[in-house]
């Protein structure tokens, strides 16, 4: 699925403000409570979910004051019409914060669906719509009969905590299942359900390491040795690396090395599923 975008970075600077609040005038007025420069530069890309829409956001800061110097925000977007079931819902939490387990699942869940928009297909929308309405049900009046509904969304909102500490700790030799679990506040059998498909947590965790190091190798500026780069990554020595990266890859990281240096790298044939339940992210939208 391709998002509408909106950009006002081609603009003069002194019209991209008012591009901008011009664009936000069918939902709300944009009045900056900060002085603003000489420059706006702003994006933003939506996409329509049958009776909802996402959007991610990058902006400058307006409204409020923020100690960073841009906004970097995804939202939903969801139609009354589309979504009367669980108005009420929506109505009493209005101007909450969901600070909740469930609460910051659903902004977890948030991030990785946007990554995973461009394999949605406009036929998609309508069950992705209701999807969505599920998960959003469980996370603001949780009960045992909508978290049942969501378990799969859930489980997406789960994956992406786990993807992003992951990401934090590929280069920490002591990191494993056990710090993770720390870490993600869950048990070590949830995560192996969550990952069994691929082998479990461990196994994910190497393959993180993996891709990033292929990533690495591939760069024709890094200068470190292929030693360095597996004892970075926490590999015991070269030979142990160099072996599970051919079973990953299908080829050594020698020749990732040359081929970058030669100004084309082989693909990264991924063996890794994408982070989602069942690999397929159509298998998400099963029974909606």
């Amino acid at each position: 699925m391709t998002p509408d975008s909106f950009t006002t970075h081609p603009l003069r600077s002194c019209d991209q403000f008012d591009a901008w609040r011009e664009w936000y005038r069918p939902v709300f007025d944009v009045v900056p409570k900060n002085q603003l420069g000489d420059e706006f530069p702003a994006e933003i890309h939506l996409w329509t979910l049958g009776g909802a829409a996402m959007s991610r956001t990058i902006a400058a800061p307006v409204d409020v004051l923020r100690t960073k110097s841009h906004v970097d925000r995804v939202q939903f977007f969801l139609a009354r019409d589309a979504f009367g079931e669980i108005a009420p819902l929506l109505d009493a939490a209005c101007g909450s914060t969901l600070n909740t387990p469930l609460g910051h699942l659903l902004g977890d869940y948030m991030i990785a669906l946007e990554q995973r928009l461009p394999e949605v297909t406009e036929a998609d929308g309508p069950r992705l719509s209701n999807a969505v309405g599920a998960m959003v049900a469980a996370a603001v009046a949780p009960s045992a009969e909508r978290i049942a509904v969501a378990n799969q969304q859930i489980d997406l909102g789960c994956k992406e905590r786990v993807r992003q500490v992951v990401r934090r700790h590929l280069r920490t030799p002591t990191f494993g299942p056990t710090i993770l679990c720390r870490l993600v506040g869950m048990s070590r059998s949830h995560l192996y359900r969550l990952f069994e498909d691929i082998g479990g947590v461990a196994r994910y965790i190497q393959r993180e390491r993996l891709r990033e190091a292929h990533a690495v190798l591939g760069d024709p500026a890094t200068t470190q040795s292929i030693s360095v780069i597996a004892e970075d990554f926490c590999f015991a020595d070269a030979s142990s690396f160099s072996r599970a990266f051919k079973r990953e890859f299908g080829h050594s990281p020698g020749e990732v090395r040359s081929a970058a240096l030669a100004g084309f790298a082989p693909s990264a044939i991924q063996r890794i599923a994408a982070v989602s339940p069942a690999g397929d992210f159509a298998e998400l939208l099963h029974g909606f």
